[in-house]
């Protein structure tokens, strides 16, 4: 994601904003912590990240989430 982003010239707050999430929830998405969903990529990320004409690019960030979004969740003990 951080690739992306810088691929754009945004910030990271930048890209917080286009896509409404807070940017420390942006900045955990971005250290691999969280993952955002199927929906919110294609509705959010897409357009902000300017991926429309890039669908290798959209699948692969696709692919990405689903599988970070099937790990476990991390608890402390």
């Amino acid at each position: 994601m951080r690739y992306l982003r810088h691929r754009v010239a945004i910030t990271q707050r930048e890209l917080a904003i286009q896509v409404g999430y807070h940017y420390s929830y942006l900045s955990r998405i971005e250290r691999n912590e969280r993952f955002p969903e199927a929906n919110m990529i294609l509705a959010r990320f897409v357009p902000a990240l300017q991926l429309d004409g890039e669908p290798e690019r959209v699948a692969r960030s696709m692919a990405l989430a689903a599988v970070g979004q099937a790990k476990p969740k991390k608890h402390p003990p």
